[in-house]
């Protein structure tokens, strides 16, 4: 399936998988995300969702799902490229994601979320966990007002990663969080800038509560 052009898909409680899909200026009046599923095992590999109308929530909505997606573009398309909620766990590999003005992942109410070789880009938010679990490895954060953004009793473990270029690296607003951004490249070869140092004094900067050292000299992304 190719092209679909302002088509929504929503699978519930059935295993599904489908591939190879582009989805452009989807949305209808009402509707509040491109793909909803729920329930069930769902299987994306190669789908692409872009130019969504403004009124969306999301371009993926993710509620108590166990879903994998290998290959996925989001680019414009609501207030969150991807939601995930109500005990949904998601592994995600090879996807970018672009809100400009929005959140690129959003992970809450006890969701568990896998990411790798991904990125996230130009959003108001890369990345927002809420009660809710992200693991990440091989990720590119940059160019975004908030790279990383604990929003209360999240654990957060992402390592051989790139954090740079965002107005703040990691927001951490939560002392019951964990996060752990150990071994990551934050910009500099002197790692982040860290609680109470002079804004750009080294890399992206971190708030209390994070975990940093040890930290990366290059950028593991690159080839």
């Amino acid at each position: 399936m190719t092209d679909v052009n302002g088509v929504a898909l929503m699978l519930s409680d059935t295993a599904a998988s489908f591939s190879s899909t582009t989805i452009t200026r989807a949305g209808w009046t009402g509707a509040s995300s491109i793909v909803h599923v729920s329930g069930g095992g769902t299987e994306i590999s190669d789908l692409t969702i872009k130019v969504c109308q403004p009124t969306l929530s999301a371009g993926i909505a993710l509620y108590d799902a166990s879903t994998t997606i290998d290959g996925l573009s989001i680019n414009d398309c609501g207030a969150v490229g991807l939601y995930a909620a109500e005990g949904t766990f998601a592994t995600i590999t090879d996807a970018t994601i672009r809100e400009p003005l929005g959140v690129g992942v959003v992970a809450t109410g006890g969701a568990t979320l896998s990411i790798a070789s991904t990125t996230l880009e130009g959003s108001m938010i890369g990345l927002d966990a809420n009660t809710a679990e992200v693991t990440g490895a091989g990720l590119s954060i940059t160019g975004n007002m908030y790279g990383v953004s604990d929003g209360g009793q999240a654990s957060i473990t992402i390592h051989q990663s790139t954090i740079s270029g965002n107005d703040t690296g990691v927001s951490a607003q939560s002392a019951a969080s964990v996060i752990d951004m150990s071994e990551n490249y934050w910009g500099s070869p002197n790692g982040p800038t860290l609680p109470g140092q002079p804004a750009g004094t080294n890399g992206d900067s971190v708030g209390s509560n994070v975990l940093v050292s040890p930290y990366l000299t290059a950028d593991p992304t690159l080839p």
